[in-house]
């Protein structure tokens, strides 16, 4: 093995480490949150509406309000922010059609299907703040 190929193999070897690595500050797991300021939990308003915004998109902005969540504290204390969305409204109807897939089985059964990637932010984001708990 040479200098260069012995390099490679252990620049890929302390990568892969500092990537799989369970320690609170490695690499893997601040991929694995957005990167909040310290200060996100006392976020309210203005400032949580952009946070979310940012993070999530305005359709998620959008449901959080229907619902009143106005802060990061009460984000985080919700269940599932998603679940509203499993009831058939006039106020969630052209939120569905961003969100998710709105469909009906053979028997009439009602289901919602929220689109992967909505459900993946929103949930990076309250896994995000709960970190700075």
């Amino acid at each position: 093995m040479t200098i260069v190929d012995q390099r490679i193999a252990s620049t890929t070897e302390s990568r892969t480490k500092v990537l799989f690595s369970k320690h609170p500050n490695s690499r893997f797991l601040l991929q694995m949150n957005f990167n909040l300021p310290p200060d996100a939990l006392s976020f309210r308003e203005d400032s949580f509406r952009r946070m979310v915004e940012e993070c999530c998109d305005k359709e998620v902005l959008e449901l959080l309000q229907l619902q009143l969540v106005d802060t990061s504290l009460n984000l985080i204390e919700i269940t599932d922010p998603l679940s509203i969305l499993q009831f058939e409204s006039d106020r969630t109807a052209s939120m569905k059609e961003s969100l998710g897939i709105p469909c009906t089985d053979d028997r009439g059964i009602y289901s919602f299907f929220v689109m992967p990637g909505v459900r993946l932010k929103l949930d990076k984001l309250i896994r995000s703040l709960r970190a700075l708990i």
